[in-house]
């Protein structure tokens, strides 16, 4: 199959982080797919997809290749043509999907099924075109192993743009493949302070501090991790990997889904059929009506405010919505009306406690909300950690 060019900025991995970002499996497998990462970044995709191949064959347990090759597809579908952008988006999602049932914990199959959703980059700074193209050198010695002028060429990078912070994370990775992790440690810490948008920097910062038995540092930047993107899965997947108690998972999807019409159309409420399902065996007919009025409050919230009033935010309208919603939720146990979705239970638990936001902020977050995140960290500079502490929840 022959692929257009892909745009890979703000989703490919460098080089010199795909070895330890993706758990490829045996030394094999990981050359071919690193390689092939390396063909995809040269636009070289019918090569690329044959090194993954013979990766995958190398070793089939890895989730390497197949995390590889969802990359290639979703990149894809935005630059074919519109009748195949369906088909390459739903091959990058069963790819994903692949990489992640081999390993859960894969950084860029989770990355890809994020993008799938829809969701904007995370803020981080845009290298000059200067900065990548010495980033694509140091690419090509890292890949030669020649990690002492990889590191080089990355730190040039930074001399030219002093706040491209991944280019020092990139310098750092090479101390950490030289297990000098001390010195990779400080260099990631540099990058995270130069741009601390750049959220795969504080996961390796908290890899390099764990490699010194650092536990309790590398969970404070773990959940600095978490307040810089809150979207960013890998980072909360290695922080409830740490020593304590269990963490749950919550994923807070709604059941309905707001359909917009045309222009001058009406917006409509869809159900999802498993919640209609249990509705009709008889169970969870106060959740119906729950999930129906959030679905409700959606639309209302997205028309036109009246004159005077002001527009709101994403964020804002989502809070409402919400709020709305788990007012009648309350209304309708103190009815006698059984509750029996987890999350909404849950959601009801967070109302009552005054954590609505912080659970939106950090467990359903989009970059819509980023202004309002932002304003609701300097309002509360211990908010994020006071919420992970309280529930050990995460998405």
């Amino acid at each position: 199959m022959n692929l257009p060019a892909l745009t890979l900025m703000g989703l490919c991995l460098p080089a010199a982080l795909v070895a330890q970002e993706t758990l490829l499996g045996n030394a094999a497998c990981t050359t071919l797919v690193q390689q092939g990462i390396e063909l995809v970044r040269q636009n070289k995709f019918n090569e690329a997809l044959g090194l993954f191949d013979q990766a995958e064959r190398a070793d089939p347990k890895a989730s390497g290749p197949f995390s590889g090759r969802a990359v290639a597809f979703f990149e894809a579908s935005k630059l074919t043509t519109k009748d195949k952008v369906e088909e390459y988006r739903k091959n990058a999602e069963g790819l994903a999907s692949a990489a992640l049932a081999r390993n859960p914990k894969d950084p860029l199959a989770l990355e890809v099924a994020r993008f799938l959703q829809g969701d904007a980059p995370s803020p981080q700074h845009t290298a000059t075109p200067e900065a990548e193209a010495l980033v694509g050198e140091g690419e090509a010695l890292f890949g030669a192993h020649r990690y002492p002028e990889a590191k080089a060429k990355y730190l040039a990078t930074f001399e030219k743009d002093p706040k491209y912070g991944a280019a020092l994370v990139f310098a750092g990775d090479c101390d950490f493949m030289e297990k000098d992790y001390p010195q990779a440690a400080a260099l990631f810490r540099r990058g995270v302070h130069a741009d601390p948008f750049y959220e795969k920097g504080w996961r390796y910062l908290a890899d390099a501090l764990l490699a010194q038995g650092h536990e309790a540092e590398a969970r404070e930047a773990l959940m600095d991790g978490i307040a810089a993107n809150p979207r960013y899965l890998p980072t909360w997947v290695t922080l409830a990997d740490l020593p304590g108690p269990a963490w749950k998972a919550l994923a807070l999807k709604p059941r309905v889904r707001l359909v917009r019409g045309p222009k001058e159309g009406r917006n409509t409420v869809e159900v999802d059929q498993d919640l209609l399902a249990d509705k009709a065996g008889g169970q969870g007919s106060g959740d119906v009506a729950i999930w129906m009025a959030y679905g409700l409050a959606q639309a209302a919230n997205e028309a036109k405010p009246k004159p005077g009033e002001p527009m709101l935010t994403a964020f804002q309208a989502e809070r409402a919505a919400w709020s709305q919603t788990l007012a009648i939720a309350e209304e309708l146990a103190g009815q006698g009306k059984s509750v029996k979705d987890p999350v909404l239970r849950q959601m009801m638990a967070f109302r009552k406690a005054g954590d609505l936001e912080p659970c939106l902020f950090l467990l359903a977050f989009r970059e819509a909300y980023r202004a309002d995140f932002e304003a609701w960290k300097k309002a509360n500079p211990e908010g994020v950690r006071a919420f992970l502490a309280t529930y050990r929840i995460r998405p």
